[in-house]
Order: C-alpha cells, then sequence, then structure tokens
C-alpha cells in the first residue's frame, strides 16, 4: 500500500455479457453507482479511468501500470430476463492477486439490494474499521423502487446533453420517478438540474421561473436526504446567484464534506469558489480533483483556464485553451479574449472576442449586437 492516509482504488467497467442491449444501461450505471457510493468514504480515493481509453484497451495495462493504485475492482454483469448474475473481483494492484471474489445474484427489481451487499462486502474487506456511522446510514436509506431508480437513469442521460428539449424529455422521466416513489431524493435533485440548466445557460427569459424551479426542487431533495451532496451543490450555486456568499459557502463545504472524491462536484465547487473570492482555495480544490482523474484532465482543461486567470496566471492558463474544442461555457471566449489580451496577442484577442459576440448574439441578445461594444485594441500592458 502506498504511503499515505487513504487507500486508493480504481473501479473497472463491469463487462456486460446479457444477451439483450436493453439491461446495458444498469450494467452501465452499477459500476458507476459503485464508485460514487465507495467515493463517499473518506479513507478511500477513488481513481477514475477514462471510459474511451478502457473500450480501446481492455487489459488497460498502461492506465493501470500508470495508475499505482492499491486496488481495482472488476465484474461482469449479465441479465437474463429479470435475473441479474454480477461477478465481482478485488485484486491487489501491486501483485495482481485476487483478494477477494463473489457472485451475486437476484431480481433486476432488486439490483439496489445486490449493490448494497457488494459494497459492505467491500468495504469490509478493505478495512475493517471503516466510517461505522456512514456505514450504517448507508444501510438505513430508503429503498428505491426500481422503476423510479430507471426513470432517474434515462432523465439523468437526457439533462447530461444541455438543451431545452432533453430538459423536458429529463422531467417527464423525473416526474414518473416521483409518481412511482414521492420521496426519491435523486429525482428532485434530477428536476431540479433541469431547471439550473435553463436559468443559467439556456433560457434567460424564464430567469425567475427557471431560478425558482432549481431552488424548490433542490430544496425538498435535501430535506429529504441530508446526505446528497449533488442537492447541496446546486443549492451554494443557486445562493450564489441570490448574493448569499455565506450560505453559498456553507453548501459547497456541505458537499464537499458529503462527498471528498467526485471530481465533478469539486470542478463546479472550485469555479464557484472564484466567484467568493477565494482563488487560492478554488486553485487546490481544483488540482486536487485532477488527481482523481489523472488520465482524463483534458476534459476539465476550462476549469483549469478560469482558475489560472482568475490567479493573473495568464501563461498558464494560455496553456491549457484547446482552441479547436468548442467550450461549452458560453462566455469562455470572452475569458480567452483577456487573457490573449494581457499577454498583448491582438490577434488571437479579437478572435475569440468576435466568438465570444457570436454568442451573446445567439444565446441572450436573439440576433442583436452588444450595444457599443466593440473588441479592445493595443497591448493589454
Amino acid at each position: 500500500m502506498q504511503a499515505t492516509d487513504h487507500i486508493t482504488l480504481t473501479i473497472f467497467p463491469f463487462e456486460d455479457l446479457s444477451l439483450q442491449k436493453e439491461p446495458g444501461i444498469f450494467c452501465r450505471a452499477f459500476s458507476t453507482d459503485l464508485i460514487t457510493e465507495l467515493s463517499r468514504f473518506r479513507q478511500f480515493r477513488v481513481i477514475n479511468l477514462p471510459v474511451q481509453d478502457l473500450e480501446a484497451d481492455a487489459s488497460a495495462s498502461k492506465l493501470f501500470d500508470a495508475a499505482k493504485t492499491d486496488y481495482f475492482i472488476q465484474g461482469t454483469f449479465r441479465c437474463e430476463k429479470e435475473l441479474v448474475r454480477i461477478n465481482v473481483q478485488l485484486y491487489n494492484s501491486s501483485t495482481r492477486h485476487m483478494v477477494w471474489g463473489n457472485r451475486l445474484e437476484g431480481s433486476l427489481l432488486g439490483m439496489h439490494e445486490i449493490q448494497d451487499n457488494l459494497l459492505a462486502a467491500v468495504v469490509g474487506i478493505l478495512q475493517q474499521q471503516i466510517n461505522n456511522d456512514l456505514l450504517s446510514a448507508m444501510r438505513k436509506r430508503p429503498r428505491v423502487e426500481f422503476k423510479a431508480y430507471e426513470h432517474w437513469l434515462y432523465g439523468m442521460e437526457q439533462v447530461k446533453k444541455g438543451s431545452v428539449e432533453s430538459d423536458l424529455l429529463a422531467r417527464e422521466h423525473f416526474q414518473k420517478a416521483l409518481e412511482i416513489q414521492p420521496d426519491y431524493s435523486l429525482a428532485y435533485t434530477g428536476m431540479s438540474l433541469s431547471y439550473f440548466n435553463e436559468w443559467s445557460c439556456q433560457l434567460w427569459e424564464r430567469w425567475d421561473v427557471a431560478r425558482t424551479g432549481a431552488y424548490e426542487w433542490a430544496q425538498k431533495a435535501i430535506e429529504l436526504d441530508d446526505q446528497n451532496y449533488i442537492a447541496a451543490l446546486v443549492l451554494g450555486k443557486i445562493f450564489v446567484y441570490d448574493n448569499s456568499y455565506d450560505t453559498a459557502e456553507f453548501y459547497f463545504r456541505k458537499s464537499l464534506q458529503l462527498n471528498p472524491n467526485d471530481p465533478d462536484t469539486h470542478m463546479q465547487i472550485a469555479l464557484c469558489f472564484l466567484l467568493l473570492g477565494k482563488e487560492k482555495e478554488a486553485v487546490a480544490i481544483y488540482e486536487r480533483a485532477l488527481q482523481l482523474i489523472p488520465f482524463n484532465a483534458d476534459s476539465y482543461f476550462l476549469y483549469g483556464v478560469f482558475m489560472y486567470f482568475s490567479t493573473g496566471d495568464y501563461e498558464k492558463a494560455a496553456s491549457l485553451i484547446q482552441p479547436n474544442q468548442k467550450a461549452k461555457v458560453a462566455d469562455a471566449d470572452a475569458y480567452y479574449a483577456a487573457i490573449y489580451y494581457y499577454l498583448n496577442q491582438p490577434d488571437r484577442m479579437h478572435h475569440f472576442w468576435n466568438l465570444y459576440l457570436e454568442n451573446y448574439r445567439r444565446l441572450i441578445s436573439k440576433a442583436k449586437n452588444l450595444p457599443g461594444r466593440k473588441p479592445l485594441t493595443g497591448s493589454g500592458r
């Protein structure tokens, strides 16, 4: 084991041996959910490997050697009609010897019970005295109805697409999940995220409606499950927009505390800490999140650009810009323009400023020009 306070491990996507295509979403979700649950334990550091590279190299030998984790988990998933069979193995990374293995079987409707049994077994093997309070809380959490879970999975797939149409489809799934199980906290979180997408990214003309929806659904989610770290993140963002910075910071820190190993959440919190004027802590959170995704850091290049621009390290910020990759944040090009302004590179500055104006006309002003605004001229120094 490495000289660290953490047990490091990685989880490979489970191999789907099902004959039908339909259970594929449950196979993908099973390993993803296992990562999420294990990441809640502070004694674990869960290293995420890029799925595309794993698919290209089934053995993932190069990735595996570079990850240098203490343990890794792999397994197979087979669904025949309503019967699920899961074979799972836990290996010592340095010796490649199997530490533990088991076969779990149950109905597709009872997949959460299978997952809980697997989680408890893995935790028990890795560390006997691991965070007993959290493990007890996990066992006491409400059971999730299978069909509600299914609708949540499909809803989240739509939310990640980030369009107005996909958010509407997502809400249909989340509403169906809540009809099946009214106390399903994650479904409320999904509803909140769909409104947050509209509020912060898509429909500025529906600002108040989308803001209210994002807040009310997130508030309900955390009332039902105070361990819901995603809902805490969303509430933190909402309070930033409301200029309630102390309350926003409370929810961001709560989210970090509830799940210290989720890089997606940490990246967003790091960005929000910039808005709170906590640049050094923001960079620390960002760099710590990168340690959890050592082979997929390029996917988060934009966060690094914001981090180092805010701290005045313009050279480093510019080194992370990927001009051929379209930024998913509407005002990213304005930041790029500002970076090149300070670096006294007017051609690049003008290029990205004009891209920003194009985004402004498309997303905000609905084909109207930004009044009285032209690209900056001259040296930035």
